[in-house]
């Protein structure tokens, strides 16, 4: 195994000597995926702002025989127990879609008191900035705070035989003008937007370069004016960074979310006021006590796209996470992107959604689109929410 004892230098605290820069090295191989490998760094008294810079390589698996192999028993996993006999060519687009494989790391950065400060997830080699008044997408400005801060590397995808990794940590003095007192956390207000009672229709399902959606919150709405959406949730992957960046609007409803990418399933969390981590001292949390703390904020939780084809085409999508207690589910993607092209699990979740009815569970059917890019080609198929409220408002809609 490689991981941290692959690194230059065996130590898992890092200290700043007679420059502010740090580095750490190592190799990762197939079987140190889904793990967790934490690097904790003293920060000193009188540091302004943090950067953290991340690379990884080789990025895809360039061998055409392992990929068609490994692209094909994901694929036979995702048509199992299908009825219907599909076309070759919806195998083609299918490996065409998966091929080449890539690996998939990520990072989350924790300060010297254990919060949450951000989460890598750009697949960038620019550096991260953290400070108490400008941060980068997918962070959160902070105070910083002298003592052990953590980051900590999620391996959600390694699919070739080795993969090297290079972390970089730079600090940078604070200078005698700055003045910390200035940042201060935006509340969002949740208030009415549209007093309006009727049918709105919206997506529950979208990413912004706070995470690995391609973009702006700006963009983001100005796509929506073109679809003629009432609202859109904004589900950046494991953040909540965005959240200051929600303008009120008469016309457009933006719900707080995040969208919690685990090793063995996807899920929503909607309607909620700040962070929630999946994972906790290098393990992964119990589902159920995630779903306990969702509803603490008064957020609704749903299973996304539960059997989107898995690893390792799209790591950790397909949900397996048996020890869930579906009475707690809120809501389940049952329509997720464009029909033609997802049919097979649609299908598949349809009649996971039926046999929870049937069992009594008030589990809600929603869509998904998983938008990641505004200016992607329309298709058809595409689906939509629709909610019939009191009014145009976080509260009426969830």
């Amino acid at each position: 195994m490689g991981g941290v004892r692959g690194a230059k230098g065996l130590e898992i605290i890092m200290k700043f000597q007679e420059r502010s820069f740090l580095v750490k090295e190592g190799y990762l191989r197939r079987g140190d995926r889904k793990r967790f490998y934490p690097f904790v760094f003293e920060v000193p008294e009188g540091i302004g702002e943090i950067r953290v810079k991340f690379s990884y390589s080789p990025r895809i698996l360039k061998n055409k025989e392992k990929n068609y192999q490994m692209i094909g028993g994901a694929i036979e996993e995702y048509v199992k127990d299908y009825p219907q006999k599909e076309k070759v060519s919806t195998f083609l687009t299918l490996i065409k879609d998966a091929y080449p494989l890539r690996n998939l790391l990520n990072l989350s950065l924790y300060d010297a008191k254990g919060s949450f400060v951000g989460r890598w997830d750009q697949n960038s080699e620019r550096p991260v900035r953290v400070s108490s008044t400008y941060s980068s997408p997918g962070f959160t400005s902070c105070k910083i705070i002298p003592g052990f801060w953590k980051v900590e590397m999620e391996t959600h995808a390694i699919v070739t035989e080795e993969c090297k990794y290079r972390l970089e940590i730079s600090s940078i003095q604070r200078t005698n003008g700055e003045n910390f007192s200035s940042f201060k956390k935006k509340l969002i207000n949740s208030s009415s937007y549209r007093d309006n009672k009727g049918w709105y229709r919206g997506e529950l399902h979208v990413h912004s370069h706070h995470s690995d959606g391609k973009n702006t919150l700006p963009e983001i709405i100005e796509g929506t004016k073109r679809e003629g959406l009432d609202f859109i949730a904004l589900t950046d992957h494991n953040t909540v960074s965005g959240f200051s960046s929600i303008p009120m609007r008469e016309d457009l409803l933006i719900i707080r979310g995040m969208e919690f990418t685990t090793y063995y399933g996807h899920a929503l969390a909607l309607g909620i006021t700040s962070f929630i981590d999946w994972h906790s001292k290098e393990r992964m949390r119990n589902i159920n006590d995630i779903i306990d703390e969702v509803h603490s904020q008064k957020g609704l939780f749903a299973i996304a796209h539960p059997f989107c084809i898995g690893d390792p085409v799209c790591s950790g999508c397909t949900w397996k996470l048996r020890n869930i207690d579906y009475q707690k589910v809120d809501l389940i993607e049952v329509w997720a992107g464009c029909w033609k092209n997802r049919k097979i699990e649609n299908y598949k979740s349809f009649r996971l959604w039926d046999k929870l009815l049937n069992r009594g569970l008030k589990v809600v059917g929603i869509s998904g689109r998983d938008w990641h890019d505004v200016n992607e080609r329309k298709s058809d198929g595409i689906p939509k929410t629709f909610v019939y409220a009191d009014s145009l408002s976080e509260d009426e809609i969830l």
